[in-house]
């Protein structure tokens, strides 16, 4: 996950508390007990998205985040994102940097 509280001061940093804070949620319940998800990676990913998206909307616009969350299949290097108003992600390979070639964002 990375991601960017907006605001000033007060107001930014208590968007980072409070992203990090239903991160850390998500993370934790989807670990629990050794569990095995019974969801896709990308339905996981849209339920992390619509999560995220209702604790921020309760807010009414006066805390705002923007962020792109990856999941990375470890045998096949398979890579399942979101992008939610972050800018585009940068790939770093073999000493080049360059944009990640698509960017889907969701919309609600």
């Amino acid at each position: 996950m990375n991601g960017d509280a907006m605001g000033k001061s007060m107001q930014g940093a208590g968007g980072a508390l409070v992203m990090g804070v239903v991160m850390n949620s998500i993370m934790a319940r989807s670990a629990a007990n050794n569990r095995i998800l019974d969801k896709t990676p990308s339905e996981w990913l849209e339920d992390v998205y619509n999560e995220i998206h209702a604790v921020f909307k309760s807010f009414n616009g006066s805390m705002v985040i923007s962020a792109t969350i990856f999941l990375i299949e470890e045998e096949s290097g398979k890579c399942f994102y979101f992008n939610a108003e972050h800018p585009f992600t940068v790939l770093y390979r073999d000493g080049k940097a360059s944009f990640w070639k698509k960017d889907y964002n969701f919309v609600n």
